[in-house]
């Protein structure tokens, strides 16, 4: 009876170590963005007048360490005509992010090209470690008043 009591005991243990292992891989180190889903976003200026006179605004998102957002640190290319619907990006750019730590800025911009010049239309800021969620790993919801976007990511540890 001894020797089926320790046997119980034993395997409950490695049980439940499996299972507390799912769940504890360890900090993050880097994060890759795979695709972005915009799900709300200007479709005028703030004035009402539109981004784009013809029609909907051209999108491109760009990722830029810190709060500034720098137009020529291109994530994505960019969609055009854009009236609300929700738009599905997969990154063109640089979509690793090495410093969890650190803020980055997802920035929305009017394509216009090199004539005009391309228009800003809002940033959302973000520190990726903060955004990271054991039960929900492979999402990342960011939203303020200049969109709202989904990510859909990775983590390496």
């Amino acid at each position: 009876m001894k020797k089926v009591i320790t046997l119980f005991f034993i395997t409950c243990s490695i049980l439940f170590t499996s299972c507390e292992k799912d769940n504890q891989l360890g900090t993050p180190k880097s994060m890759v963005i795979e695709s972005i889903l915009l799900t709300n976003y200007p479709v005028v200026y703030s004035n009402g007048n539109s981004f784009d006179p013809s029609s909907g605004a051209d999108i491109f998102l760009t990722i830029s360490k810190g709060s500034n957002c720098i137009e020529s640190d291109y994530l994505t290319g960019y969609i055009e005509n854009c009236n609300g619907s929700s738009l599905t990006y997969t990154p063109t750019g640089n979509a690793y992010l090495s410093d969890l730590d650190r803020e980055y800025s997802l920035c929305l911009f009017d394509y216009d090209g090199s004539l005009t010049g391309n228009d800003f239309m809002g940033g959302l800021g973000f520190r990726p470690i903060d955004k990271y969620d054991v039960n929900n790993r492979n999402k990342v919801y960011l939203t303020n008043s200049s969109g709202t976007l989904e990510l859909t990511v990775s983590w390496t540890y």
